[in-house]
């Protein structure tokens, strides 16, 4: 199993090289349609390395076994590399590459919802089974029966795994989310004291109904309340925390305000999909938005 492993990272090197001219095309692109052609090329082009590179992996498995006489450890071999390229190579390899514009996304789905955060909360992990805050929620979301979609960091060439990624151009970002929020059947918010991110906050004071903010550090919420204060009203934070019990070193609080009203909960930063899901699921105005 360590030589089939050994092999798979082999051909993680093969992809790396082959990803090279396509980040490189990425990062000098100067608008969305130059980047997502370069996005939209490379994924098929690693889907057919990956596969070509998998069976090519095979054939020189088989080939050494019988110049060496080793046929009975052929069939072991063969079914080792399938297995692990089933589990996880193949997923790997393969990579998460988004390819949706907005118009794109737009015109595909038209029961969605937006998830905003900071970039740097983006969790990047190769791995389609990791967990993070994020693919925790979409999954949870998705298993309410809808789609979510994130903004996408421009020059990025995989996404982290969890909601869509829809890549604007960063002169009409402002313009973008505003749309996609206004198009959105709820919208999440992970909130963060960053510039851009209290102008997002900002823009929900018109939509305060569909938005779940979710806090995760207690000082960006206090900064977020001050910087917001002639368009939200946010609660103190230790009102919410009060309401909830004693504070927990993972705990994530989410609420929502609607009609004059307060709907809250929480979950660990760890929790699975099903238990989120379930919280999800006891909220009023979540569970009729979605």
């Amino acid at each position: 199993m360590l030589t089939v492993i050994l092999l798979f990272l082999i051909l993680e090197g093969i992809m790396f090289l082959i990803d090279i001219p396509f980040k490189n095309r990425i990062k000098n692109s100067t608008s969305v349609e130059t980047s997502l052609k370069a996005r939209k090329t490379l994924k098929w082009v690693r889907i057919i390395s990956t596969f070509v590179l998998i069976v090519a992996l095979c054939v020189i498995d088989i080939t050494i076994g019988v110049s060496f006489g080793s046929t009975d450890e052929i069939g072991r071999d063969v079914g080792m590399i399938i297995a692990y390229a089933i589990m996880k190579g193949w997923s790997i390899l393969k990579g998460n590459i988004q390819t949706y514009s907005k118009e794109g996304y737009l015109s595909r789905h038209n029961n969605y919802v937006l998830y905003l955060r900071a970039f740097e909360a983006d969790f990047y992990d190769k791995s389609p089974k990791s967990h993070s805050l994020e693919s925790n929620l979409a999954k949870a979301i998705k298993k309410m029966g809808a789609n979510i979609c994130a903004i996408g960091m421009t020059k990025e060439l995989d996404a982290p795994y969890g909601a869509d990624r829809v890549y604007v151009g960063d002169d009409t970002w402002q313009t973008d989310v505003a749309e996609l929020m206004q198009k959105a059947n709820m919208i999440f918010i992970l909130m963060s004291d960053r510039e851009s991110c209290i102008w997002e906050i900002a823009q929900g004071a018109r939509m305060l109904d569909k938005i779940c903010f979710i806090v995760d550090d207690a000082d960006k919420y206090k900064n977020i309340k001050n910087s917001t204060t002639h368009h939200i009203h946010f609660p103190e934070y230790d009102t919410i925390a009060g309401k909830l019990g004693d504070s927990q070193s993972d705990r994530v609080v989410c609420f929502v305000m609607y009609d004059g009203k307060m709907e809250l909960f929480e979950f660990d930063s760890k929790d699975s999909p099903s238990k989120i899901y379930n919280q999800l699921m006891e909220i009023d105005q979540i569970r009729k938005l979605i």
